[in-house]
């Protein structure tokens, strides 16, 4: 198991190395959360080696979250083939917390819909947004636009959630973001959610099968922080 393990790792640092050569730029998508529903945010943490690939650990209202992980392109998908994952895992406080993971400069407008799958295994309730932005400033960090259904809730699963392609006021380049909610009123619940955005060329399978290696990438990655 351990060997496995250690096999996955280099994969996924030769992964992210030749990423890295094929597009860096830096600042292109960031983390930030709320913990007043919105009102106020927090200073935006930004991928600042345009790697790809952002973790941080973000504290407030009791909340306690290890791992708040992004990934968008060159790290997996591309400009023109927008693929985003958050992925997010610790403990709840009491109260509310909102996590965002914003991502910029996608161009074309795609052919197909934009689709989110939204898999929340343990913890407190919790929502997912997916917003696109429009202009005005439509490819700014966390730009206002137009947002899929919000998805979640008080049960636990996966859920799916589809804007079409383009959406109204949507002009090239623009930003994604990826937006989690949660809301507890017992502290110390175990949070596991993830979050993966695609626009997939060959219809629910594919989109289901990035959702589930998402998860399953996920996984081994808390399992080597453990080791």
């Amino acid at each position: 198991m351990k060997n496995t393990i250690k096999l996955g790792l280099c994969s996924a640092a030769a992964a992210l190395a030749i990423a890295t050569t094929a597009h860096a730029v830096p600042n292109q998508d960031g983390i930030r959360f709320s913990l007043d529903g919105g009102s106020t945010w927090s200073a935006t943490t930004f991928d600042t080696d345009g790697d790809g690939f952002l973790q941080i650990s973000v504290t407030g209202n009791g909340y306690d979250l290890k791992v708040v992980a992004g990934q968008t392109y060159p790290f997996t998908g591309s400009q023109a083939k927008p693929d985003m994952d958050l992925g997010i895992s610790g403990k709840t406080g009491v109260g509310g917390i909102i996590v965002q993971f914003s991502s910029l400069d996608f161009n074309p407008i795609p052919g197909g819909s934009y689709l989110t799958v939204f898999g929340l295994t343990a913890g407190a309730p919790a929502t997912e947004t997916t917003t696109i932005g429009v202009n005005p400033g439509g490819n700014n960090l966390f730009a206002a636009g137009v947002d899929a259904t919000t998805i979640g809730g008080a049960a636990v699963g996966t859920y799916t959630s589809s804007l079409g392609a383009p959406v109204a006021g949507q002009t090239a380049p623009y930003a994604i973001t990826l937006s989690v909610a949660f809301n507890s009123d017992v502290a110390g619940r175990t949070i596991s959610t993830d979050s993966h955005l695609t626009v997939p060329d060959g219809g629910n399978t594919l989109m289901l099968l990035g959702s589930a290696l998402s998860a399953l990438g996920f996984v081994t990655f808390r399992k080597s922080r453990k080791a």
